[in-house]
């Protein structure tokens, strides 16, 4: 697909290992009047360091976060920095994880309706121990995930930036420019959902 420029935005990419696999997540990030590749930088490390303290106390020592990838999407030769600062680091939990295609979803929600006003992501790396039973999460996990996420949004808001979902469609057409959208919620859903390219082998 052609490149479709997002103004004033850009994709910050948490990178894992988890038992062998590649797993990524993806939080967007908009600032009005745009920014430099130091910006980009701060804002890679606060993520980290967010990440850091809410995420990975939660989680399995079978994951491990490697990096986070800041990409500018408002230009196709724009910059795009990888920070890695005190990284690698494993989970707290020593702890089985769940099989690598389950995860706990969290919704992003913005104030428009429609599938290209809200997201999701996959949380990789939950603890067997997390589970309520074999089909839901236990509700102190869910509360501790969804200050983690919360943790990260904070961590862009802090520097200027506001948290955005992207859309890049319109009833399957592609814009021409893509829409950044504020996030002004989140949920989180209790029951245990699959993402299946997370198998080992399958690919990130």
């Amino acid at each position: 697909m052609a490149f479709i420029r997002v103004p004033d935005t850009v994709r910050a990419s948490l990178v894992y290992l988890w038992s062998g696999q590649t797993v990524v997540n993806t939080f967007n990030f908009t600032k009005a009047g745009g920014y430099s590749a130091s910006d980009m930088e701060a804002l890679g490390d606060a993520i980290i360091s967010a990440n850091n303290t809410d995420f990975m106390p939660y989680v399995s020592n079978e994951l491990s976060f490697q990096e986070v990838n800041v990409l500018d999407l408002d230009s196709a030769t724009g910059p795009s920095v990888t920070r890695n600062g005190g990284l690698p680091n494993i989970g707290d939990v020593v702890e089985p994880s769940v099989p690598n295609n389950a995860a706990m979803v969290i919704t992003r929600r913005t104030d428009l309706r429609g599938r290209s006003y809200r997201g999701r992501v996959y949380l990789p790396g939950m603890t067997r121990g997390s589970l309520a039973d074999s089909v839901i999460w236990g509700t102190t996990r869910m509360g501790q995930m969804a200050a983690a996420y919360n943790a990260i949004w904070a961590a862009g808001t802090v520097l200027g930036w506001t948290h955005t979902v992207v859309s890049y469609q319109e009833d399957g057409v592609a814009r021409a420019e893509g829409v950044a959208t504020e996030v002004t919620a989140i949920t989180v859903r209790q029951n245990v959902d699959d993402m299946s390219r997370r198998l080992a082998g399958r690919g990130t």
